[in-house]
């Protein structure tokens, strides 16, 4: 496990492992004993060692994306800063996940005009330097972008993925009306040429939201994905007038024609038009989803 800790006013990223029905702790592992911006620190086994990934200010006071290995080895160079694109801009919402030999990170940081861009690098099991693979295919042809649709618009939330031997990425972006959208994209998987194509059925205004029958024009965020049974499965959330719900979609494996279909809650006429929310009235907050004995589970908080 791996959470974020106060000590003395400062935050650390704490690891603990369960062994002997008993928890262990590891490490208090920050680079430098900073304030971490990170709600928790993000875990994630690759290479047989567990990585974790976490944001902590410099002493410049800019938040660096850092990458840490369980035998105390810092997996982002071990230098001052970490493997943000640019290490002048704020980073944060980091995330982890493995394919083939490589490791790969995901997260927000801050672009040129001052809004949340998706970066992506990847790294490997023999090696701690880090290489961009987020070659913009902004719709704005913006040549300093992460993989936003618009890199003139803000995007944050970022989640990967590792679907049919391919890296799926999700995150929430605005669009020119300023109403948050679910994108969707996977990588080519080529480091040398990077390009990651969308397959969230969405144009420039519409993302995932694109799919209910519902106002798109209703703000959704918070995407999470998950592997189960064969197929891929994206849970978000969306407003429905003064409620939020939790909605979950599955994905049909097919990235020259995506197609995501809605599996959440259907109404008496056969249409989908609330989410897995215990009432839907309420509104549904942090989404999570895990595959366990043959069977998908979703957990969220509801207010």
């Amino acid at each position: 496990m791996a959470w974020i800790e106060e000590l003395a006013g400062t935050s650390y990223v704490t690891i603990a492992r369960y062994i002997n029905s008993s928890w262990n702790y590891v490490a208090f592992i920050n680079k430098n004993n900073n304030a971490l911006s990170s709600p928790h620190g993000v875990y994630h086994s690759f290479d047989s060692s567990p990585y974790v990934t976490w944001s902590e200010l410099d002493n410049a006071s800019v938040n660096q994306i850092r990458v840490s290995k369980a035998t105390g080895a810092f997996w982002d160079g071990n230098g001052i800063t970490g493997i943000n694109d640019n290490t002048s801009r704020h980073a944060t919402q980091p995330r982890l996940a493995s394919l083939s030999s490589n490791l790969y990170a995901i997260w927000t940081e801050i672009g040129d005009n001052a809004t949340g861009q998706i970066r992506v690098k990847v790294s490997s099991a023999s090696s701690t330097s880090w290489t961009a693979v987020d070659n913009s295919t902004a719709v704005d042809n913006s040549t300093t972008s992460g993989i936003n649709r618009n890199s003139t618009y803000n995007a944050e939330a970022p989640e990967l993925s590792v679907f049919n031997s391919k890296l799926y990425a999700a995150w929430q972006e605005s669009n020119s009306n300023n109403v948050t959208q679910i994108r969707v994209a996977v990588f080519n998987g080529n480091i040398t040429s990077p390009s990651w194509s969308f397959v969230d059925n969405g144009d420039s205004t519409k993302g995932m939201n694109k799919i209910i029958d519902m106002d798109v024009n209703e703000n959704a965020s918070a995407p999470r994905m998950t592997v189960f049974d064969s197929s891929l499965y994206l849970t978000w959330l969306q407003e429905d007038g003064l409620s939020k719900q939790m909605r979950l979609a599955k994905y049909n494996g097919n990235d020259s024609s995506p197609e995501w279909t809605v599996v959440d809650r259907y109404d008496e006429l056969g249409i989908s038009r609330f989410g897995l929310n215990y009432n839907i009235l309420k509104v549904a907050a942090t989404p999570v989803m895990a595959a366990s004995s043959s069977k998908l589970y979703a957990a969220w908080s509801e207010t």
